[in-house]
């Protein structure tokens, strides 16, 4: 059974790449085995490029037995936190096409013995030009035995200010059944809990240390529905 990886982006106002995933925030899903999530790059300006990637050591907890693969539209080189150059992307075009391979990431913990619990993989990327520098954190849950897969569209959880400084506000739809929210560091210890009630809830955030965080919505049974990240200026 294949489950989506949380994705997040940090976006810039003049990109000179755009991501598929860019308009959402967090895609949040678990299973039993392995997390697999496939993304299409655009090149959004007006020559060639390429992309400079590497998996961000101090952002990333795998789990033990955990196994990874990343892989950009040129090679899948062996899970590192060496840098690594895509092919080059024309002016206009786009990558995950019949003649240029998507990005992936999977996170493998089908092994005998692999741990359940959650675990985590960041890459950092920007173009050649140094023009667009984008982080993306894939976050992935394995469960003692298979659940259903659950994920939601961008609009079912709007998130803002992000950056935020002393508070953050969120938006969502009530027929997630969000009845709680933690917010928890990048070690994925709560650091603070709100009760929430109707569809939005307003965060006091000014006491947490700067840095990144995620927000664990979780419904009337403490079951996480879905998560959003953002960072305390």
């Amino acid at each position: 059974m294949l489950g989506v990886v949380s994705l997040a982006f940090a976006n810039n106002a003049s990109a000179q790449f755009t991501q598929s995933m860019d308009a959402l925030d967090t895609l949040y899903a678990q299973n039993s085995s392995v997390g697999a999530f496939a993304d299409t790059i655009t090149n959004t300006g007006s020559s060639a490029i390429t992309v400079i990637w590497n998996v961000d050591s101090a952002g990333t907890h795998l789990l033990s037995g955990w196994a990874v693969s990343a892989c950009d539209n040129f090679t899948c080189p062996l899970y590192s936190y060496q840098s690594h150059t895509s092919n080059p992307i024309p002016a206009g075009a786009s990558t995950n096409t019949p003649t240029d391979p998507p990005w992936t990431v999977e996170i493998d913990a089908s092994a005998p013995g692999a741990a359940a619990g959650t675990g985590w993989l960041t890459e950092k990327l920007t173009d050649n030009n140094g023009t667009t520098h984008k982080t993306d954190v894939y976050i992935f849950t394995k469960l003692a035995t298979g659940v259903s897969t659950i994920t939601h569209s961008s609009d079912d959880v709007i998130l803002y200010p992000n950056p935020a400084r002393n508070e953050v506000n969120i938006i969502f739809n009530s027929d997630l059944g969000v009845k709680s929210v933690a917010i928890c560091n990048l070690i994925g210890k709560t650091v603070s809990y709100f009760k929430t009630a109707g569809n939005s809830a307003n965060l006091n955030i000014e006491n947490l240390p700067s840095g990144i965080y995620f927000l664990r919505l979780m419904d009337a049974n403490s079951n996480v529905v879905t998560t959003r990240k953002f960072t305390r200026m």
